[in-house]
């Protein structure tokens, strides 16, 4: 009876080894989600911009109706700056990472000064 069950320990243990050296199969580099991605166009936040977008749920997240109407008021220039808006946390709500990295391109569109011109208004000419 002894000799039974230290022969399935050794069988074990050198299964153990053997699946160590990973030959039976690696886990791949980056983790695997089953979370639906949407779809984020790439470019600025402009009207061709939310007609492409589609933002994922998830179980909690962003409430959509907030976030929908910061990004149109985003669009239509009336928002005010993204690192100041606050969103509610709900069921089935946008998924907040997504969400995120579409305020932080606003963001930086917000910090980046406007470009001024010498030209004179009238002629186009330089000053």
């Amino acid at each position: 009876m002894w000799i039974a069950i230290v022969a399935v320990g050794v069988v074990i243990i050198g299964i153990a080894a053997y699946a160590a050296t990973g030959r039976l199969g690696e886990m791949p580099d980056e983790a695997v989600t089953d979370d639906p991605r949407g779809r984020v166009p790439e470019g600025a936040v402009d009207e061709a911009f939310l007609a492409g977008l589609i933002i994922p749920t998830r179980l909690n997240g962003y409430a959509p109706d907030g976030v929908d109407e910061h990004l149109a008021a985003v669009v239509a220039g009336t928002a005010p700056p993204s690192r100041d808006v606050r969103f509610p946390v709900v069921r089935g709500g946008y998924n907040m990472a997504v969400v995120d990295e579409i305020l932080e391109r606003v963001s930086a569109r917000e910090e980046t000064p406007p470009v001024v011109s010498d030209a004179d208004p009238e002629t186009g000419d330089d000053l």
